[in-house]
């Protein structure tokens, strides 16, 4: 039997083309439930991502910064000895904090858990002097160095899990 030809589409009525036209019809559909599978998927790790976001963002929230405030990392910056130094360590938001000032000083603050390290530079002024830096975590002295003369240097650096609890 010959195929009729209606416009530029061939139509025939033999089972080959019958069968050529389900086994496509399968192949598109398996595709379809393949790419709605996908992004059915895809929805779920977007819903999951927003839920995260949301909790670990959101303020006022007891429960959270209960949380929040068990799981701090304390850390205390020190620096003994004598003459003026600067000094530059992280504060708890982890924004970088310098401050200028006749020796000994100290601070501490509670780091956020997501930090992977911290430390502490001082560096002493044109009249020099002595500067020791101590950086503890945990209540643990973790690094600690010195630095003596006009413009020396000590830097303390350390992750900030280090210290065992």
């Amino acid at each position: 039997m010959e195929p009729d030809t209606v416009g530029d589409t061939e139509v025939s009525d033999s089972s080959d083309a019958t069968t050529a036209a389900a086994g496509a019809g399968r192949l598109t559909s398996g595709r379809s439930r393949l790419g709605i599978l996908v992004v059915g998927v895809a929805a779920l790790i977007c819903a999951a991502l927003a839920v995260t976001v949301i909790v670990n963002h959101s303020s006022g929230g007891e429960a959270l910064s209960q949380h929040r405030s068990t799981t701090t990392i304390p850390a205390g910056y020190t620096v003994s000895g004598h003459g003026m130094a600067q000094i530059a360590y992280p504060d708890a938001d982890g924004r970088l904090r310098t401050v200028t000032t006749n020796l000994p000083w100290h601070e501490q603050a509670d780091l956020n858990p997501a930090a992977r390290s911290t430390g502490i530079t001082v560096v002493l002024g044109k009249d020099g002097g002595t500067a020791t830096c101590t950086l503890v975590l945990h209540g643990k002295p973790v690094q600690q160095a010195t630095a003596q003369g006009p413009y020396a240097r000590a830097n303390c650096r350390a992750a900030a899990t280090s210290a065992a609890r």
